[in-house]
């Protein structure tokens, strides 16, 4: 909605995340990961102004570019619409017939794409799908480091427990201020720290990430879909400097203090 610097500084720390840098190599995915903050934006514009030719168009684009990652962004893209403030609850369900409709317009676009690579993989043995049963892959605070400066970016690896992370420093005691910026609401920021837990959950829980991976088992690449919890982290820090004047004192020197702990357990707890 605005034109200012911080946009540039936000989505350079999107581009230069180690998620980038660690799987640029798979190029048949950066497209999809390229176009979610449009799908968002034009997500908005549904929402507010019932404008739906963005939204719709870019998750098209999404879907016929590499369906396996657009089935990861469908799925957060039906949680964003629950975390998003609605204002009511008609307008709750106004709101979401006309999601649910132009995601399925889109999909119905895509579909010349979608059912032959459907049909293709149920052909093989990767069509076997079971639902493990919960099994975490190993210390959740060694997964929240992988937040850290230095962390360095997993290319490939054998381990399921892994994660490409870090999208800059900042971005961490972005997360705690965000919880006292005044203007935005409780709501969104309940919701945007539930989706932010739920990944993290869903990086370590075998059956979360089992269902996230399309109904497959992760094969030397994990957690693919960590590239949603660093757009999340980034929009928190964007409204953080956007709203910089709007935090109390108290609250930085709380969140400053907040961050500090959580660098410290994440520490403490990594061995």
């Amino acid at each position: 909605k605005e034109r200012n610097p911080v946009s540039i500084a936000i989505g350079v720390a999107y581009a230069f995340s180690n998620y980038m840098i660690g799987y640029s190599w798979n190029i048949m995915w950066m497209d999809c990961i390229m176009v979610l903050p449009l799908i968002v934006l034009g997500f908005i514009r549904l929402m507010e102004e019932n404008k739906p030719g963005l939204y719709a168009v870019s998750m098209f684009y999404c879907l016929y570019c590499n369906y396996y990652i657009g089935f990861m962004i469908c799925i957060f893209m039906v949680l964003w619409f629950f975390a998003y403030r609605h204002g009511g609850i008609r307008k709750f369900f106004v709101h979401g017939v006309r999601f649910a409709f132009y995601s399925l317009l889109s999909g119905g676009m895509a579909a010349f794409s979608l059912l032959p690579a459907y049909f293709g993989i149920m052909s093989t043995a990767a069509g076997d799908m079971k639902l493990p049963g919960l099994k975490w892959y190993g210390s959740i605070y060694k997964m929240m480091r992988q937040m850290f400066f230095l962390t360095k970016p997993i290319t490939n690896q054998t381990f399921d427990g892994n994660v490409n992370l870090y999208c800059g420093t900042f971005a961490i005691l972005a997360i705690f201020l965000y919880m006292f910026v005044r203007n935005i609401s409780i709501y969104e920021k309940l919701s945007k720290l539930s989706i932010l837990a739920f990944l993290m959950i869903s990086f370590n829980a075998e059956n979360l990430n089992y269902i996230w991976h399309g109904m497959h088992n992760q094969y030397g690449i994990p957690n693919r879909f960590s590239f949603l919890f660093i757009f999340i982290v980034l929009v928190m820090a964007y409204d953080v400097l956007r709203n910089i004047k709007n935090i109390p004192q108290t609250g930085v020197l709380v969140g400053g203090f907040l961050s500090f702990l959580f660098l410290f357990l994440c520490q403490k707890n990594v061995y």
